[in-house]
């Protein structure tokens, strides 16, 4: 076998580094056993395993050895694939008591990532279980490290790869949060998902003190050692770094840098940058939204009460009348705001009397006026305390408390959608203290098919009433258009990646789902200024971007995860697989895939199922149109208006196996067809709060 060509693309520099890399790798394929996902060529001899080119690439690029099995030269002669490695052995009892009531005999069979899309992400269940705290704690050391790192690595090869620091501890305060029983010291390793041994040492001394050893340093602003015990020196200044890392226009890189230089305030930025430090330091350089950001932190990261929520959430249906000239616009609280409704509680059931004996006709009479004068009196104080057309509805807004130094933010990654409606009916808050600083908004119209530069018209509209803030100040007004064209193109390298980090990392998030988007500063009319994004969706996208914009960033991480395993795309835009060698989408031009790859249709969604329209009456804004909204929904993700970039109605030319015509009876109009779509469980906003 030649290596010569592989040897290029590992990182060696000498003739003599090739010629180790040669003996190395032939030495591995005679001297190591072949895994378990591999099936040796019936002509090898034993303990050898012939692997084409590719597998030497691919080893050499990750610096791991590979599986075989897909690199077989017997494979690509046609000779059936290799069967799968078998999955580690899992306690089973264990898990089952960590989900409890939530446990099916189907999880026994899944996967890290559809195992944890079972729980139940409720902060308020989570308190009332007695882990809340554990999980408070794991949330700031997961920020800790995100502000060192930023969320984001480069790896040597050049990749944006996720932090893995930071999403060890996110993933713990995951499974955490939807544990069923009260975690005690010590936890052993192994009985709860996601956790490694020292990230169970780690919660163990949680459980025990309330802190541990490495939180106590980073709000020391002291460097931290890693699993080995080796001192971490570019962990200094953590609490710090994560304080300028929330300004508006600075991150991670920043916040170092500012580090460095021996600033530790707000204050000694701005000294800094009006040249009032140490006389041998040059005056510091910001830029504009640096500038702006420090100039107005104070409003910018204040939470955004109820009142601010509800003039941004007019003033948007406002902008967006005036520039189209047409009403009826949804606009929808998204972000972290809205997972932290939820309804209000249901009223209990009266109970029957128990029967009794029969009355005579003078007792029955006077018993009806009785109460027929009682059910008046009673309609008539509900119809006093009714409120109007325009009041609120009565929406109660969580109790939570908020982590230590939250560093706020609804979207994100993962911010977004549905309260306690499934997005048919938003809810309205109540009057309250929100713990987010920044308010997210997905806007849709069942039936207006708006231009392409409906983002730039609702800025001009915003702009001339004053209500935000000219980037000439400084301010951040950006806008996220036309990224909708290469759509495709990402699917498809989404497709061809799926075996790396690719639902983990940057291509995965809500940012890059390519939704016409606005990042502005609000202007209040108390004079405060707020930041606020807006998203414009289609009807066919809005349960997508709902779902997406949702969150949590988390929630988001496992549900794409879980999808990318089974070879299908989820994003802001809509579900989507590979048929046939083209992109197409789910469930309008073919079935979803089930975990062995095979086409399949749940029930109620083939093309001989008599159900059709929306599932069990949660439909999303627009559902209803008629043939307009369904035509939108089967329109691909441009929702029948220009611009959308792959098609998806249409009948394919083949079929999958078992799955009969490839066009669905019914199109995805809510969240909660969605789930059923995928064989998840519905989870309301307030229950897929994963930290």
């Amino acid at each position: 076998m030649r290596f010569r060509r592989a040897c290029r693309i590992a990182p060696l520099c000498s003739s003599r580094g090739r010629r180790a890399c040669r003996r190395s790798v032939a030495a591995s394929l005679k001297t190591l056993p072949a895994p378990p996902s591999a099936t040796p060529c019936p002509t090898a001899p034993p303990g050898l395993a012939y692997v084409t080119q590719q597998w030497v690439s691919a080893s050499l690029r990750r610096q791991q050895r590979q599986a075989e099995g897909e690199h077989r030269p017997a494979a690509e002669a046609g000779a059936p694939a290799a069967a799968p490695a078998p999955q580690p052995a899992r306690p089973p009892s264990a898990y089952e008591e960590w989900l409890g009531p939530l446990w099916r005999p189907e999880c026994a069979d899944m996967e890290f990532a559809e195992l944890m899309l079972q729980g139940d992400y409720d902060e308020q269940r989570c308190q009332r279980i007695g882990n809340e705290p554990v999980v408070q704690a794991l949330r700031e050391l997961q920020k800790y490290e995100a502000a060192l790192s930023s969320q984001f690595l480069t790896d040597a090869l050049g990749k944006q790869v996720v932090n893995h620091k930071s999403l060890a501890y996110a993933h713990a305060a995951a499974v955490v949060r939807t544990c069923a029983y009260r975690l005690s010291p010590p936890l052993q390793p192994g009985r709860l998902p996601y956790l490694a041994d020292s990230t169970a040492e780690e919660v163990s001394e949680i459980l025990l003190t309330g802190t541990c050893d490495k939180l106590e340093r980073f709000r020391r602003d002291e460097a931290v050692r890693d699993s080995k015990g080796v001192l971490r020196l570019d962990s200094a200044g953590a609490a710090t770094r994560r304080r300028f890392a929330r300004l508006v226009g600075v991150g991670a890189s920043t916040a170092r840098k500012w580090w460095g230089r021996g600033l530790s305030t707000c204050e000694d930025v701005e000294a800094a940058a009006a040249g009032q430090a140490a006389s041998w330091q040059p005056p510091l350089a910001l830029t504009a939204a640096q500038r702006f950001g420090l100039r107005y932190r104070r409003d910018l990261l204040e939470g955004i009460s109820a009142q601010d929520l509800a003039e941004m959430r007019q003033a948007v249906e406002a902008g967006l009348q005036a520039a189209t000239g047409v009403g009826g616009w949804h606009v929808e609280v998204v972000g972290g705001t809205r997972r932290q409704q939820r309804p209000p509680p249901q009223a209990p059931q009266q109970q029957r009397p128990p029967p009794q004996a029969p009355q005579q006709p003078e007792q029955q009479q006077g018993q009806q006026q009785q109460q027929g004068q009682q059910q008046q009196r009673e309609e008539q104080r509900q119809g006093e305390a009714r409120p109007g057309p325009e009041a609120p509805e009565p929406f109660a807004p969580r109790r939570s408390t908020p982590p230590p130094a939250a560093a706020g933010g609804g979207g994100g990654d993962g911010g977004g959608g549905g309260g306690g409606g499934d997005g048919r009916h938003p809810p309205k808050e109540s009057h309250r203290d929100l713990p987010h600083h920044d308010a997210d908004f997905v806007v849709s119209h069942p039936t207006y098919a708006w231009p392409d530069d409906l983002i730039d018209r609702l800025r001009d509209e915003l702009l001339d009433a004053r209500r935000i803030v000219p980037a000439e100040q400084g301010a951040m007004c950006m806008l996220q258009k036309h990224r909708a064209a290469d759509l495709e193109a990402k699917v498809v390298m989404e497709e061809l990646t799926a075996a790396d980090l690719a639902p983990e990392g940057p291509q995965g998030t809500v940012a890059s789902d390519r939704l016409d988007h606005m990042f502005v500063v609000f202007r209040t009319g108390a004079g405060r200024l707020r930041r606020m994004d807006v998203i414009l969706a289609t009807p066919a996208q809005l349960p997508y971007a709902l779902i997406g914009w949702i969150g949590s960033a988390q929630f988001n991480r496992f549900l794409r995860r879980h999808l990318n395993r089974l070879h299908m795309h989820l994003n802001s835009q809509g579900l989507y697989r590979i048929l046939d060698g083209r992109v197409v989408r789910v469930p309008e031009g073919a079935p979803p895939l089930d975990k062995h790859g095979h086409g399949c249709w749940p029930p109620g969604w083939g093309p001989c199922s008599a159900a059709s329209g929306g599932g069990q009456g949660d439909e999303a804004p627009g559902a209803g149109a008629g043939a307009g909204g369904a035509a939108a929904a089967a329109a691909g993700p441009g929702g029948g208006r220009p611009g959308g970039a792959v098609g998806g109605g249409g009948t394919s030319s083949g079929s999958d196996s078992g799955s009969g015509s490839s066009r669905g009876s019914r199109a995805v109009r809510s969240q909660r067809d969605l789930f059923e779509l995928l064989g998840l469980p519905y989870r309301e906003p307030y229950q897929r709060d994963c930290p």
